[in-house]
């Protein structure tokens, strides 16, 4: 039992169950996207100024991150809140970065959230990866997994696709125009994300017992 994907039995920090509405093709996925275009759809940049959060209490990182965020943040502004930057959630008593205030904050003030692994390993992907999904903002992924193995096409944006220069002038462009920035939140009304650590062990505990209770035939 791990969070590895060929594992015996998966604990994942998450999951993403499509709904009835979910496209079954890339072309699906295409019309769902342009459709962001269109003057009904709704607007998620709306009232959001700030552009890039990274919520961090570990600041030293085998996976170099500080390193990334720190040249990332020369050419855009990248706040930082935890016990890695100067800034705290004035909604919140603490300055956990687990605490729901701090998400409900970022939501409503920024438009891309650093969602950066701790380590660079296959497969491995952390709790608010997923919680991120929850809310109205859009995820920058650094890690070691294949995130399309985890997440709807065109939802996130990997961090490792880019330089850190090439990054931030990528998201100044989303930042400067609504339709391309929107194109991310396609998948909203067609996807159901769970995250946390008590569906975690339901998940992972429940697939266990049905292992434990099938019959394997054991070969010499």
């Amino acid at each position: 039992m791990s969070y590895k994907l060929n594992s015996d039995v998966r604990l994942l920090y998450g999951r993403i169950h499509p709904e009835s509405t979910a496209p079954e093709t890339l072309e699906e996925t295409h019309r769902m996207i342009e459709a962001m275009h269109l003057p009904s759809a709704r607007n998620y940049a709306a009232n959001n100024t700030r552009p890039v959060v990274w919520m961090a209490s570990h600041c030293t990182t085998n996976s170099l991150r500080e390193r990334y965020v720190k040249q990332l943040s020369k050419y855009i502004p990248v706040d930082i809140y935890g016990g890695c930057g100067n800034f705290s959630c004035p909604h919140s008593k603490t300055n956990f970065v687990s605490d729901p205030k701090y998400y409900e904050m970022m939501e409503t003030e920024y438009k891309f959230y650093l969602s950066f692994e701790n380590f660079i390993c296959n497969d491995y992907v952390m709790e608010k990866f997923f919680e991120i999904m929850n809310h109205n903002i859009v995820p920058i992924v650094y890690g070691g997994p294949n995130y399309s193995q985890f997440a709807p096409h065109h939802w996130y944006i990997n961090a490792l696709d880019f330089t850190p220069e090439k990054l931030a002038q990528y998201l100044l462009l989303l930042n400067a125009n609504d339709n391309f920035y929107n194109e991310y939140f396609w998948w909203k009304d067609h996807q159901r994300v769970e995250s946390g650590v008590v569906q975690m062990a339901q998940h992972a505990f429940c697939d266990l017992c049905k292992k434990l209770h099938e019959d394997e035939k054991i070969t010499k």
